[in-house]
Order: structure tokens, then sequence, then C-alpha cells
């Protein structure tokens, strides 16, 4: 039985405390296996007494065991939970320790230490600065994004804008197409009509030429009188003659300005002798409703000789 309690006993408690008993430990760990034995001597007895009155009398009440054994029992059970308390607190020291070296490993000497400080607070210093740049940038993305949908709008009416146009050139060059395809066709006919009307109007401008050089220069006097009351009167003279230059240079010059034919803004020239001049032009307007309006027009210039050397 002793054996049996003092395996308990080394199997309850801690090795750190098996090491470290002392002279009075080991006195107290005797005295209490002393009390232990004694105990068990008296729960044998108490059995053999409880078998051999059994058979006498079994309305006998049960007797409650010792109160000294509950004390002990208690008091190992405190100690045992005061030992596993101390390792705790042990193996909490040691990894505090443990912590305290790595993190001076970590940060190295007071320079190291000093170091550290000053980036934290430069750090800290430049964190408000940071959020007003952040704020700054939010604000121009803000105003970058309102420019970039004012644009994509213009740019969609632009396309808009740009179709339409389109659409009115295309219309306004198929009408020109249609109209110089006109105007090649009747080029042979018109041209033709309108050199017959001048060989027509030839005598009737032979005529008028005739009666101007027979007139020669006139001179004209008129006197306006305003009445007594204005005893002063006005005189005005006129006088008509033909220009003071020979009929070479005067028809030069005329056939001259008359070849320039700048009357429309797409024309065509040719000349079938030294003295014709054809000319065919067109000119094309846009309407509002989307049509086109187109004005066009052909002209034969011809220079006649007639008699004494004189030219028109």
């Amino acid at each position: 039985m002793i054996t049996k309690n003092l395996s308990r006993l080394q199997v309850g408690m801690p090795f750190t405390a098996q090491l470290s008993s002392t002279p009075s430990d080991l006195a107290v760990l005797e005295a209490f296996l002393d009390e232990m034995t004694a105990l068990d001597s008296q729960f044998v007895l108490l059995t053999d007494r409880k078998t051999t009155s059994r058979s006498k009398s079994s309305k006998q009440p049960y007797k409650s065991p010792n109160p000294a054994w509950k004390c002990r029992k208690e008091e190992l059970q405190f100690l045992r939970a005061e030992t596993k308390k101390l390792e705790t607190q042990v193996a909490f020291l040691k990894l505090r320790e443990t912590h305290a070296k790595l993190f001076n490993k970590c940060m190295g000497t007071t320079k190291g230490h000093e170091l550290g400080k000053a980036t934290a607070k430069r750090e800290r210093q430049q964190y408000p600065l940071a959020q007003a740049e952040n704020a700054r940038l939010k604000m121009s993305i803000k105003r970058y994004q309102k420019i970039s949908d004012t644009l994509q709008a213009a740019m969609e009416i632009t396309d808009t804008t740009d179709l339409e146009n389109l659409q009115r050139t295309a219309i306004s060059l198929q009408g020109k197409m249609r109209v110089v395809r006109q105007l090649q066709l009747l080029n042979t006919a018109v041209f033709s009509t309108l050199e017959c009307r001048v060989q027509a109007r030839l005598g009737e401008l032979d005529t008028v030429l005739r009666i101007l050089r027979n007139e020669g220069d006139t001179d004209q006097v008129q006197v306006y009188q305003h009445g007594n009351l204005h005893p002063g009167s006005v005189v005005e003279f006129t006088r008509d003659r033909l220009m003071p230059f020979s009929a070479e240079q005067t028809s030069t010059v005329v056939w001259d300005i008359m070849q320039l034919d700048d009357f429309l803004s797409q024309r065509s020239t040719f000349k079938p002798s030294k003295d014709d001049i054809g000319s065919e032009g067109w000119y094309s307007m846009t309407l509002k409703c989307g049509g086109t309006a187109t004005l066009r027009s052909h002209c034969l210039k011809k220079r006649l000789t007639f008699q004494e050397d004189s030219q028109f």
C-alpha cells in the first residue's frame, strides 16, 4: 500500500518540484507518508471490522472516512494547482525574455532605435501632406471627368453635324454632275443658236456705228436763271465726242476685257477662231430645304471688222 501511494505521488508532482526538493520538503514528505501509512492501516482494520460485523448486524450505519485524509487530499490538489501555475508563469517569463532578445536583435543598437524613431516621426509629419495631396488629386480627377464628358458630348454633336454636311455636299455634287452632263449635251446646239443670233445682229450694229460716226463731236451750253432775288446764273457746258483713241487700240482693250469672262465661279472657255470666244458656266447653291439651285450661262463673243478699218 505504501508503494502504491509513493508511485501516485511521484506521478502527480511535476518534474521541476522533484529536482528542486530541499531537506525541509523531504521531512514534510516523510511525515505525510507516515500519516498516509497510519491511515491505510486504520482503513484496513475498519474494513475487517465491517466484514465481521456485517454478519451480525446489517443495519449498522456507514461511517465517514477520516477528516485528516480529506484535508491531506485537498492540500495535495492545491499543491498540484500551484505547481501548474508556477510552471505557466515560468514559461511566460521565458517567452517574454525571448521576445526581448529578438526585438533587440532586430532593432540593433541605440543608433538603430534613434533612426527608427526619426523615420516614424518624419512619416507622421508627412501624413497630413499626403492626405491633402490625395484630396487635391481627387478634385482634379472629378474636374477632368467633367471635361471628358463635355468633350464627348461635343464630339457626338460634331459627328452628327459632319454627317449632315457630308450628306448635303454629296447631294450638291450629284446635282453639279448632272448639270455638267446636261451642258455637255447642249454645247453644240446652244452655241450654234448663239452664233446665228450674232450674225443677225451684225446689220443693226453696222447701222448704229455709221450714225455715231456721222454725228461727230457736239457741244451744248445751258444757262439757268434764278429770278430777280438771285441775279446770278449757272452755266453748264456739255460736250459729247468719241474716244480720243484709234479704232485698233479701243477694239483691243475692249476685246481683252471681254476675254476675262469672270461672271461665274465654274466655267469653261474655248476659242473656235481668233475673233470668237465661247464660254459656258454654272453656279450651284445649296438650299435650306436640302435641294440645290443652279444658274447656267452660255455666251458667245465675236469681234467684227467694218469698212474703213473700224473694229468693234
